[in-house]
């Protein structure tokens, strides 16, 4: 689970840079950032896969891996020796965009945009608790589940600093770009536009965001540009569509678990 300051700020930055209204610009950030925070029994979709939760007994629960971290934060690639790995701009990732693009929901779109953004961001992880999550460089590895990065603590979510993940060195600034490029892709798509945008423009005008290393900072970046609330005052603002998303994040566990039927 990326932060706030690229599930909210960034996605509502690349909305209103491709024209969508404030309004729907809005729904579709707030829903993007909500898809870690919102809790409703089965369906919660909130679940902070870091160094908070390892005294959770709930978050080592298969349950919830199957019905919360595998649907909106960790999408199975769908092939290879371990088809539940996640991997970048996966078929399914893009899928669930199209999907809800195609029912011009954005409570749909911000649920399936978080879960894209994710998948650059949780790659060749898996939501199972299972051995290819582990850290080879922990050594309570017994205390944390290795669950998707639990035991790599937050670092994989941190948007602008480089880890390494057993000996290979991961610069998430990268990731960002790749992620919020493709996020603007897609709010063209919405509108209607020429989807094809060349990597290097949007490396030159996201260049001093991705130097900020401050989380606030690089926050306030992403909204003095897109002219946006703080994600609390949308909060706010979007408490009325509380149901909608309930049901926008109902339908894409069902896609993802029938998607997943068989692997």
């Amino acid at each position: 689970m990326a932060f706030k300051d690229i599930h909210y700020d960034g996605v509502g930055w690349a909305a209103i840079k491709a024209y969508i209204p404030k309004e729907e610009a809005i729904k579709i950030a707030w829903s993007s950032a909500h898809t870690d925070f919102h809790d409703d029994g089965k369906f919660r979709t909130a679940i902070h896969i870091d160094w908070n939760i390892i005294k959770d007994a709930e978050a080592i629960n298969q349950d919830t891996q199957a019905n919360v971290i595998i649907p909106f934060h960790a999408l199975p690639c769908g092939h290879g020796d371990n088809p539940w790995i996640v991997e970048a701009d996966s078929h399914l990732a893009n899928h669930l965009i199209i999907e809800a693009i195609r029912l011009r929901d954005p409570f749909g779109i911000g649920v399936a945009l978080h879960s894209y953004v994710d998948s650059f961001f949780h790659q060749s992880f898996t939501g199972w608790r299972e051995a290819i999550n582990h850290n080879d460089q922990l050594d309570i590895r017994r205390a944390v589940p290795a669950i998707l990065h639990a035991e790599y603590g937050t670092d994989p979510d941190e948007l602008h600093i480089e880890w390494k993940r057993n000996g290979v060195r991961i610069d998430n600034k990268q990731r960002a770009l790749d992620a919020l490029t493709g996020v603007y892709q897609y709010c063209l798509l919405i509108q209607g536009f020429d989807i094809s945008y060349p990597k290097q423009e949007m490396k030159d005008m996201l260049a001093e965001m991705l130097e900020i290393d401050d989380y606030n900072e690089r926050k306030k970046w992403f909204r003095d540009r897109s002219g946006l609330p703080t994600y609390t005052e949308a909060h706010e603002m979007m408490k009325p569509h509380i149901p909608e998303f309930k049901i926008a994040a109902k339908k894409q566990l069902s896609i993802v678990t029938d998607w997943t039927k068989g692997l």
